[in-house]
């Protein structure tokens, strides 16, 4: 019984296990060359009986995530994600080949682990009736400049095939 307690308390104490949050890819961008890939915390979404969903996201350089050395955690959750068929919330209905799915799913590994600093962290608001968002908070990292802001953004329309577009499939339905 003592060891059973023992191997029981083991497995909660492993990083990730038990998190708060569990990041979701839902898209990327390339901006001056440097691509940054998304995700969404699908424990952080919050739905509104007017039909709005609130969720956070965040943003990770690609150059950050290849720097990052497999710990036993990220490789943990990429096997067993990638031995049960897992795929991705946003990616239902795309047609991604076994490599892109690989590497979704180890990024979101890497995001989950906590170990890559993300350059931005958004939390948008959606208005899944009317396709539109607009940012309720945001907090910039990127190398020495930090921002942020706690002032409500402008609704602005949802333009398909964008990762608004992906994130809007993935928390709306």
């Amino acid at each position: 019984m003592k060891r059973l307690a023992i191997a029981a308390l083991s497995v909660l104490l492993l990083p990730g296990a038990g998190a708060a949050t569990n990041w979701n890819w839902f898209g990327g961008t390339t901006i001056k060359g440097e691509t940054e890939w998304s995700f969404f915390d699908s424990k952080s979404i919050k739905r509104s009986n007017d039909g709005h969903v609130q969720v956070w996201t965040k943003a990770i350089a690609q150059i950050d995530m290849n720097k990052q050395k497999p710990t036993a955690a990220i490789t943990g959750q990429a096997v067993d994600r990638l031995r049960h068929n897992y795929v991705p919330m946003a990616a239902h209905g795309s047609t991604f080949d076994k490599d892109q799915l690989a590497n979704v799913i180890i990024y979101e590994a890497i995001a989950n682990d906590g170990g890559v600093k993300a350059r931005a962290e958004i939390l948008f608001e959606i208005d899944c009736k009317g396709s539109m968002d607009r940012s309720l908070s945001v907090h910039i990292h990127d190398g020495t400049d930090v921002g942020s802001t706690e002032n409500p953004g402008s609704w602005s329309h949802i333009v398909p095939e964008t990762s608004a577009a992906t994130l809007e499939a993935a928390v709306c339905n």
